[in-house]
């Protein structure tokens, strides 16, 4: 009988701890128990794990890091080639004299792309640094996730270890799911 309830407890433990693992889809999709949280509900879940919270805060500011450098990189060359295009800034005027039959000659515009090579060279070099920012972000966001709820494998092994003189049992939560140990 004895063994019975204790069963019954070690499942009824089993709800409470399962509902707080979170699932790492991709930096802006974390789920728990399917639906996704935003970047607020995810800090509310790991402020009793600092460690955590502290890697999921460094990803998601290397992320928007990332969008800024990538959004500005497309502003910049985009910009830079449309005013070089668009006014005469840095044209230069020549002048081609005729001097036959009258004619008094006649001028042109040689159009200098100086700002448009060199806008295009700093948007390019912003969007390269793109890269490694998104990258390291959700690196950092994934391993956030996954030291979260390892720290809760290790809350639930302490908290819900029950021992007596014929058996033990303890409620393992890993990355491959729930479950019940029963030693005797």
């Amino acid at each position: 009988m004895k063994t019975v309830i204790m069963i019954a407890f070690a499942l009824l433990s089993l709800m409470q701890v399962k509902g707080q693992t979170l699932e790492f889809k991709n930096s802006q999709k974390i789920l728990l128990e399917g639906q996704k949280k935003s970047k607020e509900q995810v800090f509310k879940i790991m402020e009793n794990n600092p460690e955590a919270l502290q890697l999921y805060k460094q990803g998601k500011s290397l992320r928007t890091w990332g969008d800024v450098t990538f959004f500005g990189g497309i502003g910049i060359a985009l910009g830079g080639i449309l005013l070089n295009q668009c006014t005469t800034i840095g044209d230069k005027e020549k002048k081609i004299n005729g001097g036959w039959y009258g004619y008094s000659g006649y001028t042109y515009t040689e159009k200098d792309n100086t700002l448009s090579i060199v806008s295009a060279a700093i948007g390019g070099g912003l969007l390269i640094a793109t890269i490694p920012l998104k990258i390291s972000g959700k690196k950092k966001i994934k391993q956030s996730i996954e030291k979260y709820n390892n720290g809760l494998q290790s809350v639930s092994d302490s908290q819900f270890r029950k021992s007596s003189a014929n058996y033990n049992w303890a409620v393992i939560n890993n990355n491959k799911g729930l479950g019940v140990k029963l030693t005797f």
